[in-house]
């Protein structure tokens, strides 16, 4: 079967858990006591992203300004060196905004994501040729949902990797792509894609369908 594989990159490549810590921690919103399961990480991660008065604050220091601070999830390079060693096509596709300008209190100050994914990617190892290999070439950040979605069905993805749900059940996002869900919590769900908790899973579910 020839493949080409879409993945998303926030929360699905990067794993921001142990920054997501640091920030309830310093904003008081659990104490060291708290066991930072899984379930509560995602749950902190909303509750800072929808504080409508750090939202900006928070995209910023996430994405941008301690982006170096966020690791990779186990087993994803793993995966893109079996792809690369493969010749499949992998392509990392992003709803991510070139600059994100706050409103209001700490009105002026900028977030330039795609400039600091870049940066985490490259300082990963993602575009060295001796290791992952990619290119510029391979990479797409898009300002919008919906143009994510036009760059999954132009690249003729026949599978696409991502951590949000939503992004599979848009009315527009293209039918002939196997929708592949990368969740450490969920098992399974009552929609027509697959679930993964691990990028380990991932990989032996793309060496069955290769083979």
């Amino acid at each position: 079967m020839n493949l080409v594989i879409g993945v998303d990159l926030d929360n699905t490549i990067i794993c921001y858990d142990k920054l997501i810590k640091k920030l309830a921690l310093q904003r008081a919103l659990v104490s060291l006591k708290d066991k930072f399961t899984p379930e509560k990480l995602i749950a902190f991660r909303k509750k800072l992203l929808e504080d409508d008065k750090n939202f900006g604050d928070t995209q910023i220091e996430l994405y941008q300004d301690r982006i170096m601070e966020a690791k990779i999830y186990a087993g994803v390079k793993i995966f893109f060196r079996y792809c690369k060693n493969n010749q499949i096509p992998v392509f990392i596709v992003s709803h991510k905004s070139k600059i994100y300008s706050l409103k209001g209190k700490g009105k002026g100050r900028r977030g330039y994501f795609q400039r600091a994914a870049f940066s985490f990617l490259k300082s990963n190892g993602f575009f060295d040729k001796n290791r992952i290999g990619l290119t510029g070439k391979h990479v797409f950040f898009e300002e919008s949902r919906r143009n994510k979605i036009k760059r999954i069905k132009k690249l003729q993805c026949t599978h696409f990797i991502d951590d949000f749900e939503e992004i599979f059940l848009h009315r527009f996002f293209p039918k002939n792509t196997q929708k592949m869900l990368f969740s450490p919590i969920v098992k399974k769900t009552n929609n027509n894609f697959l679930v993964f908790q691990s990028w380990k899973q991932i990989k032996h579910y793309v060496q069955e369908v290769y083979s």
